[in-house]
């Protein structure tokens, strides 16, 4: 109980979100070339499948 009022008083979990919130923005901008490519692959078999008669991926 006393380490869960400490970390209320000292602002830990606003200070953790913080941090991950700058981390994983960071890392999303890293990744965004590969996010593309996985969104035009995705948008080719779409596009494949619908020429074929199939089902569209999800």
């Amino acid at each position: 109980m006393t380490d869960a009022v400490c970390r209320d008083k000292t602002g830990f979990h606003a200070a953790l979100d913080k941090v991950l919130d700058k981390y994983l923005t960071t890392r999303m901008q890293e990744l965004a070339p590969q996010t593309a490519k996985v969104k035009e692959i995705r948008r080719t078999a779409d596009a494949n499948a619908a020429a074929l008669g199939g089902t569209a991926s999800k």
